[in-house]
């Protein structure tokens, strides 16, 4: 959790206090709150259906041009509940608008079809975040994803950042080895790469590895943001 959602948490009367999920969910979408307030709102699903403005404002939401990833999640977060309302327009426009998403997407990747290898990655990418309960779905979009950074590394155009994400791709797909091939045979270094590292170690219940690599992350603690720093102290609890 970030550090303005742990704000939230420990000081939400402090914060505009929507009545309604999906007008939290507008508040988060309009930058007046954060991710956390809707995932905190949002515990009953069925008032929410049962309101139409609040179908409307979620079709407003659609609606919008250039949503980030994490609007999107939290939209089919939304979604994945409506689409097993009782009633069968609800679920109709709960799947409807759940393609409606990912034909985004997949117009964005026919767009780059040519070139454009890194963009079209970062795409795939969040395809399979966004279907990362659908493991086969998410799979193949991990797989485009890897496919689309390794153009780049054939031609030479791959950065670090580039390698850490193939890395990333890799751990997602269990490829564990071959994750920790990248960074070495690249010779990447810095903290993200001792994170995934440390992952990949913690994965392998490795832990004498992992216990060497949060010793090393340890004296760079200040330069870790809270979600970093909370995942090292969950795998120190672990060795």
């Amino acid at each position: 959790m970030s550090n303005i959602g742990i704000d939230y948490v420990k000081n939400a009367d402090k914060y505009y206090q929507p009545k309604t999920p999906f007008s939290t969910l507008k508040a988060v979408t309009d930058g007046l709150l954060p991710p956390e307030a809707f995932i905190y709102k949002a515990s009953s699903i069925d008032p929410i259906a049962d309101n139409p403005e609040n179908l409307e404002e979620i079709e407003r939401i659609l609606g919008q041009k250039n949503r980030d990833l994490k609007t999107n999640l939290l939209l089919k977060q939304i979604l994945d509940k409506l689409i097993k309302h009782p009633d069968k327009e609800i679920a109709l426009f709960a799947a409807e608008s759940i393609n409606a998403i990912e034909n985004e997407y997949n117009r964005a990747v026919e767009k780059l079809e040519k070139d454009g290898h890194r963009k079209r990655a970062l795409l795939y990418t969040e395809l399979a975040e966004l279907n990362r309960d659908v493991t086969d779905l998410r799979n193949f979009y991990l797989r485009e994803a890897f496919a689309g950074y390794r153009k780049l590394q054939t031609a030479g155009e791959a950065g670090d950042e580039d390698l850490l994400n193939m890395s990333r791709i890799l751990i997602g797909l269990n490829m564990l080895s071959p994750a920790a091939k990248i960074l070495y045979s690249n010779k990447i270094k810095g903290i993200e790469a001792r994170l995934i590292m440390a992952e990949i170690a913690f994965r392998q219940r490795n832990y004498t590895r992992l216990y060497f690599l949060m010793a090393d992350l340890d004296k760079h603690r200040s330069r870790l943001n809270s979600e970093q720093t909370e995942l090292i102290d969950f795998w120190m609890e672990g060795i």
